[in-house]
């Protein structure tokens, strides 16, 4: 379905001989002979057959897409201490070690342990919002940090009380 034809209407033969003529001597994309090229991204030479008025830049969808994405280039912002709001590797230990795989390992064995109840006198709150309480402090106790006989299940609202956050209450 041509959009661009008139539908329904014949050409004239006077018509139809100069769209012959405007057409000779053209020849299809696709039966020229290939032109070599070399990519922008990685240097390699490839053959393509584009017009040279729109050459190839890459040599496949690889090498654009890296471009495009920025990958393998130099960053836009320096990391770590090149950063100007680096202040020289000051996580704590506490922030790193919570985001091991050892703790969270063991919170999920306390919570499942205690049957995701919590487990303060006379609360027994099931689900919602738990925490993983040390009973020996974990900063005090670093060999027993991963005991699961060392923590026990709480609420959100207990474990504040009993961590001394809501003494109001």
């Amino acid at each position: 379905m041509n959009r661009g034809w008139p539908k329904g209407k014949k050409f004239s033969d006077e018509h139809r001989q100069r769209l012959s003529e405007s057409h000779k001597g053209h020849v299809p994309v696709n039966k020229k002979d290939p032109v070599e090229s070399v990519c922008q991204n990685c240097g390699v030479l490839f053959l393509h057959k584009n017009p040279p008025s729109k050459p190839r830049k890459y040599c496949g969808l690889e090498c654009q897409r890296m471009v495009a994405t920025q990958k393998g280039r130099e960053r836009k912002y320096p990391r770590n201490d090149q950063h100007p709001n680096w202040n020289g590797g000051t996580s704590k230990e506490r922030e790193i070690a919570h985001n091991r795989i050892e703790y969270k390992n063991w919170r999920t064995a306390v919570f499942k342990r205690d049957n995701y109840t919590c487990q303060a006198e006379g609360c027994g709150v099931r689900g919602g919002y738990n925490e993983a309480h040390h009973i020996k402090s974990w900063a005090d106790y670093p060999e027993v940090r991963y005991d699961i006989a060392n923590g026990i299940t709480l609420c959100k609202k207990c474990h504040d009380i009993t961590k001394g956050r809501n003494k109001n209450e």
